[in-house]
């Protein structure tokens, strides 16, 4: 009796019936023994505990179903296929081993329950898959431990649904990775948002995807921060699309780098806003194209921050275009390199406003080109400003030109430079304005050329010196 065959084996049976009485000679017949048959049964199969929600497919066993194959019962009927999946074992720990198209999957109620350590890992492609919505539900912590790599998978559509609350968590790194055409996603709360130091990271082709809306969002410290390179890339619309307080930001650098064709758009309101120490990035150039609204918006403060050689290239049509404000703040550096025939062209009016500590700039060369009518505006805080050593060289011409009331501003130090025929030149109503101190420290032969016009007060306050 054979109990068990091979697969494949061969065996002959012969029918009882047909045998003869004489038994054959079975001899020759090859040993049909069948070996034994290796066991069949199916081991136990470990298949480690899945977490709820992820799909796997276990493909089907030979042979059908083995009730002792120790496969764990699986909720839900039939499992998917496991065949696309990588390690199981991390998940959802290691969020590295999710595809992009499982991202894209989670719901924000999913999402929200990853913790920080859990989102540190995300990689740009599965950044990029994030729905709007799971956008919405990043929390501040789990926005900040993203690697600042995962952010050059942002899409525009995401960033359109970044909360402003969100976007204060916003690194130069992080910023710097951004894709160009994301950038345009930004809304203008959540851009107004973020950090300035974020500003600083911005480059050419980020800037270039802002719309109008997006830059009159910036503010005066944002716009602080933009880089040289920025301004230099910056066209005619984005320029003019700032709001005039932007300009509070302006530093020096920054102006340096404007394109002319921009500096030539520059309204009175932009000017108005400019940091003084901003207006020392000028040049010459620059200067030159600003429109006569800009120039009249220019302040004292502003004014005093004109670099010595742009005063030298200064021209009258300028210099009449500025506001008699601006001249407060003329600076004695300024007064040696603006050109003589320029200040001696300037209107009385301007020329009264100049700062009193300007006048130490005059030389006398530059003094004496100076008509009559500029001189009677000179004020006695301007003329106490003049060095000692003009009074020697003086033209005497031009010193019945003062009034008598800025005499009054004549220092003892001056006094002692002056000499006998600028002194020969001083009418009565002058010399009586005279201070006895000055009067005190004069040159003997000076004193005496003037002592017969001299006041009963000027007199005794000679005697209390």
């Amino acid at each position: 009796m054979l109990e068990s065959l091979a697969s494949g084996s061969s065996v002959q049976f012969y029918d009882p019936a047909g045998l003869s009485d004489s038994v054959p000679d079975t001899s020759g017949i090859p040993d049909t023994t069948i070996p034994d048959i290796p066991d069949t049964s199916i081991p136990d199969i470990d298949i480690p505990s899945l977490p709820d929600g992820i799909p796997v497919d276990i493909p089907s066993l030979p042979g059908g179903s083995s009730p002792d194959s120790g496969i764990p019962s699986i909720p839900g009927g039939s499992i998917p296929d496991l065949s696309g999946l990588p390690d199981l074992s991390g998940l959802p720990t290691d969020l590295s081993s999710y595809l992009p198209s499982q991202i894209g999957e989670l719901n924000p109620e999913q999402f929200a329950d990853f913790t920080p350590d859990m989102i540190g890992d995300f990689s740009p492609d599965q950044f990029a898959e994030l729905s709007p919505d799971s956008i919405k539900a990043f929390d501040p912590s789990q926005f900040s431990a993203l690697d600042p790599s995962a952010f050059a998978g942002f899409q525009a559509d995401q960033l359109s649904s970044l909360p402003a609350k969100l976007a204060g968590q916003f690194t130069p790194e992080m910023f710097a990775e951004l894709p160009e055409d994301a950038i345009a996603g930004f809304k203008a709360k959540t851009f107004s948002s973020l950090p300035t130091d974020v500003f600083a990271g911005f480059d050419p082709g980020q800037f270039g995807e802002l719309s109008s809306k997006l830059i009159k969002s910036i503010s005066a410290e944002q716009f602080s921060e933009l880089a040289n390179g920025v301004m230099k890339s910056m066209d005619v619309d984005q320029f003019m699309a700032l709001s005039p307080e932007a300009f509070g930001g302006f530093q020096a650098n920054q102006l340096k780098s404007l394109p002319m064709d921009l500096v030539q758009e520059m309204t009175a309101d932009m000017f108005a806003e400019l940091p003084a120490d901003a207006v020392a990035g000028l040049k010459s150039k620059a200067f030159s194209a600003l429109s006569s609204d800009a120039l009249g918006a220019f302040d004292a403060g502003q004014f005093s921050e004109l670099s010595a050689k742009l005063m030298k290239s200064m021209t009258a049509g300028q210099l009449d275009s500025l506001s008699p404000d601006a001249f407060a703040g003329f600076q004695s550096s300024q007064i040696k390199k603006i050109k003589t025939k320029l200040l001696a062209g300037m209107d009385s009016e301007l020329f009264s406003e100049i700062n009193p500590d300007a006048f130490s700039g005059f030389s006398p060369g530059k003094f004496n080109a100076l008509p009559d009518e500029l001189i009677g505006t000179i004020s006695p805080d301007q003329l106490a400003s003049f060095k000692p050593a003009l009074f020697k060289k003086m033209d005497e011409n031009l010193i019945e030109s003062f009034r008598p009331k800025a005499i009054e501003g004549l220092t003892p130090e001056q006094a002692e430079k002056m000499n006998k025929v600028v002194a020969s030149n001083f009418d009565v109503d002058q010399i009586q304005s005279i201070k006895p101190e000055c009067l005190a420290a004069m040159p003997k032969g000076v004193f005496n050329f003037l002592e017969d016009d001299l006041s009963a007060s000027q007199l005794n306050g000679l005697e209390n010196l």
